[in-house]
């Protein structure tokens, strides 16, 4: 069923899916959920949420001898500036707090996109390409 979703959004134009997996990695059915082929093969890029800047570091290795990309590092950890700092000299990851997030080119750059178009905080589209308001 989840396969026949992705295909459907995929087909329906969709540039970029996200799934959250909520119930962190050493949750038993988490854990058996990363392992299988159909995690395996949506691994574009993870963007990793943790709590503190130990389950950061710990998760993204987990994660990574799993063969997952992990493209960044958030949650509340992201929120405190020692966290942030621990985490960012210890990772290969970046450590992004809510507000970068939202910026269009930070999630672009962290699908892997280039920005086309976006919407402008006044609600009009916007191409950086273009410099100014596009339809």
């Amino acid at each position: 069923m989840v396969r026949t979703l992705l295909n459907a959004l995929v087909e329906n134009g969709a540039e970029a899916i996200v799934v959250e997996i909520a119930d962190g990695l050493l949750q038993e059915e988490t854990a058996q959920l990363l392992e299988t082929p159909l995690c395996r093969e949506m691994k574009a890029g993870v963007v990793f949420a943790a709590r503190d800047a130990l389950a950061a570091i710990e998760g993204e290795r987990r994660l990574l001898e799993r063969g997952y990309d992990v493209r960044a590092i958030s949650g509340i950890v992201s929120s405190s500036p020692l966290s942030t700092s621990e985490v960012s000299s210890s990772s290969r990851a970046p450590v992004f707090g809510l507000a970068e997030l939202w910026d269009p080119e930070v999630a672009t750059r962290l699908m892997g996109m280039q920005p086309r178009c976006h919407v402008s905080p006044e609600g009009r589209p916007w191409s950086p390409a273009a410099g100014g308001a596009g339809s």
